[in-house]
């Protein structure tokens, strides 16, 4: 198994070397903190400002100041906890147990091949995201919209804008728990769903966008409740997906390498289903009947359907057909699984995606492939 980082006991290189990258690593984690804590309340703040100022008449509304504090917290403690865990696991082979801060010392019976190893990742973007959609919630289904001018600074672009940092947010939290080595398939795969969950975010701004008055045409004069509803609804649905996702990073690179594939065929149609086909149909709907003026996302939809059909059909076949019984084998995206079944012989040589296997120990035709 390789290394997360360099530094540590059996890192190559003088003491001294090894104390300059353990500090390098932690000037790093506590710069990804406070850059996390402002985003969260610069956000907070924005979106907090625009339900105030409507609903000025009550003080109810400042409580979404305290979530927002909350917030903070989680994220501060959930960059604090993995920065722990990653030093311990390079200091030994499986700091599981022996880690001050593991779950099993607070919750009996915990299991961390289930749960995870580091479970505050999705678990604090999963309170962040419901804290995020309520006031989403809140500022579109009211008449907050329609006072918006596009000549004030408080306008439809600043709200949008302030929307759109749960990117970077999400980006901030997953990067405090990246410290695989540059080019390993865990590094290119986080990389990866950076890129993606931060497209996917643009593209749920931009469907919310529907709904401001600056959209084209007049059009949120002719939407009914439901219908503003039901935009709102799907919209959220694309900021709780990535809590799959943060839930695979969280098994940890020594616990569980390999992502399971029914988590990444769960994830995958759940996308298309909740997330493409109704942005792709509404989109196509108020641009042919209501001669709106469409997002080029609506290709963005129609591209990841595509490609959704191309990769799901795949990962579903070796999922149904994997035997656990025969092998705990999981993988990575874009990674070839050879059953022992499927060899010639014994003398048959792997591929390159399995040399990412500690040890492949190869007995006879129905024996098992186990990572050690």
């Amino acid at each position: 198994m390789k290394k997360v980082f360099s530094c540590g006991k059996n890192a190559v290189g003088s003491s001294s070397s090894n104390m300059g990258c353990c500090n390098r690593r932690l000037f790093f984690q506590v710069f990804l903190g406070i850059s996390e804590g402002l985003l969260v309340l610069t956000q907070g703040t924005l979106l907090n400002y625009y339900i105030i100022s409507q609903f000025s008449d009550t003080n109810t509304t400042y409580f979404f100041f305290l979530g927002d504090f909350i917030c903070i917290f989680l994220y501060a403690g959930t960059l604090t906890v993995a920065y722990r865990y990653l030093i311990e696991y390079n200091k030994q082979k499986n700091p599981n147990n022996s880690f001050l801060y593991s779950p099993k010392r607070f919750i009996t019976n915990y299991s961390a091949s289930k749960f995870g190893v580091l479970p505050l990742i999705y678990v604090s973007w999963a309170f962040y995201v419901v804290l995020l959609l309520s006031k989403i919630a809140v500022i579109f289904t009211s008449e907050i919209p329609e006072h918006l001018n596009t000549k004030n600074v408080a306008g439809p672009q600043l709200l949008k804008v302030g929307i759109a940092l749960s990117g970077v947010i999400f980006l901030i939290l997953v990067e405090g728990h990246n410290w695989s080595e540059p080019g390993s398939p865990r590094y290119l795969y986080v990389s990866s769903i950076c890129t993606k969950t931060g497209i996917e975010i643009l593209d749920s701004v931009s469907f919310l966008s529907i709904l401001l008055s600056d959209s084209g045409n007049n059009l949120p004069d002719t939407l009914t409740p439901t219908f503003i509803s039901g935009i709102v609804a799907i919209a959220g649905v694309n900021f709780l997906l990535p809590v799959l996702i943060l839930y695979k990073l969280s098994l940890g690179e020594h616990h569980n390498k390999r992502l399971p594939v029914p988590l990444t065929v769960l994830h995958n149609l759940l996308h298309v289903f909740s997330v493409d086909m109704p942005y792709f149909a509404i989109r196509l709907l108020l641009w042919v009947r209501h001669n709106h003026n469409t997002s080029i996302f609506i290709m963005k939809n129609a591209f990841g359907m595509l490609m959704a059909v191309r990769n799901i059909y795949p990962d579903l076949k070796l999922c149904l057909r994997r035997d656990p019984k025969k092998t705990n084998v999981e993988y990575l995206p874009g990674e070839k699984i050879i059953y022992v079944d499927e060899m010639v012989g014994d003398d048959e040589k792997i591929g390159e995606p399995m040399d990412e296997l500690k040890k492949v120990i190869l007995e006879k035709k129905d024996s098992v492939i186990t990572e050690k």
